[in-house]
């Protein structure tokens, strides 16, 4: 190709796109897992994964998190604010750990929506009751609500009933 080919060439592509004749191709969203995995402290990474979660209005940046407490808190703070409990289940159950951190997300939105019924969700009995329990006590439940809670301990101390030395 010739000189005068090229500047031909170069010249109506120029001039195409000057006009609109090109379309420019889409801009492509920022994948925030590289910034947000490069943040120096977890703290500034869980804000990052967060911030660009509820930005996208999609939970699952979280789970691209390089640190399981990083996505665990990013889930759990977006299913928060979101109070929606459905960011919970992308807290993939390995083991019973792992079921504890999934329980807690929901009984967090629990905490957040006031709604009891959510306690019921979290698999583990200990998770459920803590969730009835802080419910009662941090937000002023219905008392009613110790009935629920079957760990005798936590039973007793939930309805003011002094704990028993056995």
């Amino acid at each position: 190709m010739g000189d005068v080919t090229r500047k031909l060439i170069g010249g109506l592509l120029l001039s195409a796109a000057a006009t609109g004749w090109l379309a420019q191709a889409p801009a492509r969203a920022e994948d925030p897992a590289g910034r947000c995995n490069a943040q120096p402290t977890q703290p500034a990474q869980i804000r990052c994964f967060l911030e660009a979660a509820q930005a996208a209005g999609d939970p699952s940046l979280c789970a691209s998190a390089g640190d399981a407490a990083v996505r665990f808190n990013c889930l759990s703070l977006f299913a928060e604010r979101s109070l929606d409990p459905a960011p919970c289940e992308l807290i993939e159950i390995l083991d019973k750990e792992t079921q504890a951190l999934r329980d807690a997300c929901i009984s967090g939105v629990a905490a957040a929506r006031r709604e009891p019924a959510l306690c019921e969700e979290a698999r583990l009995p200990v998770v459920r009751d803590a969730c009835y329990m802080n419910l009662v006590v941090q937000f002023a439940a219905d008392p009613a609500l110790c009935g629920r809670i079957a760990n005798k301990t936590l039973h007793d101390a939930c309805t003011g009933d002094p704990v028993s030395a056995e």
